[in-house]
């Protein structure tokens, strides 16, 4: 297998590429439940709990973007559910998809420096996961 450029992925909400990113990620984790007892000789013993997931993006601002902070922001504040995914462009390649809620949404404008914005994309329900067509 070969080593992938992270050029080549990218977010999309539904079908529409999440306009000028810079970075994303797919990021899942799982509680643990502890089931330690008397007989467990002091060392904690863990069984799987609930699992959760997210999607992290930070880009480029633009005030004209197909999709961008001010849907971003329009989702947030509307409370809508989105479909999200991590995918490349080349036909066979996996991605990693899941309904999500924004739990945060940030602007940042640096002096003498390019306007950015990043969100996470909080994960409803169990991801999925299908080969670029």
């Amino acid at each position: 297998m070969a080593a992938q450029n992270g050029t080549a992925v990218n977010l999309y909400v539904g079908s529409t590429l999440v306009a000028s990113g810079k970075t994303n990620s797919f990021n899942l984790s799982r509680a643990l439940i502890d089931v330690s007892n008397k007989t467990s000789n002091g060392w904690k013993e863990s069984i799987y709990g609930q699992g959760s997931g997210s999607f992290d993006f930070e880009g480029i601002f633009e005030e004209a973007a197909s999709w961008g902070f001010e849907d971003a922001y329009d989702a947030l504040t509307a409370k809508t559910v989105l479909t999200v995914k991590m995918a490349s462009t080349t036909t066979g390649d996996k991605y990693y998809s899941a309904s999500c809620l924004i739990t945060s949404l940030k602007n940042t404008a640096p002096m003498e420096d390019a306007q950015t914005w990043s969100a996470t994309f909080e994960m409803t329900g169990a991801p999925s996961t299908g080969s670029v067509a």
